[in-house]
């Protein structure tokens, strides 16, 4: 099967979201579709080939911008309708799932010692991704209203994501009792544990997505990264210069 003649039948299911960090691929994101979500980068990956004996496709390729201009010339496929897809696509392929961090975690593998601060445990910290843990990270951009459930779930206002991978986020909801200084030393001390405790094998791990905390602040349905930048995360919301313009006239105070 030719890319430059799949009909968009076909391309249905095979268009996947994925999330990327800019400042890593600010060499060539310039040849993708893609759409800014404060230092993220949404792209489309593209299925190749046929499906395994799981049922699923095995590789796959990102979408450029000379793949779209050709699925424009032949099917009318503009950037809009690929992002639809995409967004369509990965919602019934990847499913999102949200569990709780001992399960995403072998039993053998586990080490308190990763989850706590100054002896204080985090008993509700959880495992924002999907059902196969790939491009999980991307789940909270194809599916945004899980944060909104996960913080309803937790009862609480805000949310610290933790994006240690483009396959899953950590979720750890705020609380009076650990601060988010110690939360974000929990976040750098991932790097240095993850050859321990085998998430790297267990989840695919592709690359580390950011080096930062993410706050979901569920009364604004904002993400609010360190920097100060902030945005929604449905696809279709404000974006850009829009963004930008709306978030000065009502700016978040934090």
């Amino acid at each position: 099967m030719k890319i430059a003649e799949m009909t968009k039948g076909e391309l249905a299911e095979r268009l996947i979201l994925s999330v990327l960090n800019t400042s890593d691929v600010k060499d060539r994101i310039l040849n993708f579709p893609s759409i800014d979500k404060g230092s993220f980068s949404l792209v489309v990956q593209l299925f190749l080939g046929e499906k395994n004996y799981e049922n699923r496709y095995t590789s796959c390729i990102n979408v450029t911008n000379d793949i779209l201009n050709g699925w424009n010339n032949s099917i009318h496929l503009n950037k809009d309708e690929l992002f639809s897809m995409a967004i369509e696509n990965s919602r019934k392929q990847f499913p999102v799932l949200v569990e709780p961090i001992n399960e995403f975690i072998d039993a053998e593998h586990q080490n308190g010692s990763l989850f706590e601060a100054d002896g204080v445990n985090i008993p509700r910290c959880f495992v924002l991704s999907n059902e196969l843990f790939y491009n999980g990270a991307a789940a909270m951009f194809y599916e945004p209203e899980i944060l909104s459930k996960i913080a309803k779930k937790l009862n609480t206002s805000e949310l610290y994501l933790l994006p240690s991978s483009t396959n899953h986020i950590f979720c750890v909801p705020h609380s009076n009792i650990l601060s988010k200084e110690e939360v974000e030393e929990i976040f750098s001390s991932l790097d240095a544990v993850d050859a321990e405790m085998g998430l790297s094998e267990q989840a695919g791990l592709a690359e580390k997505l950011s080096e930062h905390i993410i706050t979901y602040d569920a009364s604004k349905n904002m993400l609010i990264e360190k920097s100060g930048v902030s945005y929604f995360p449905e696809i279709n919301a404000l974006s850009g210069k829009e963004q930008s313009a709306e978030m000065a006239r009502n700016p978040v105070h934090r």
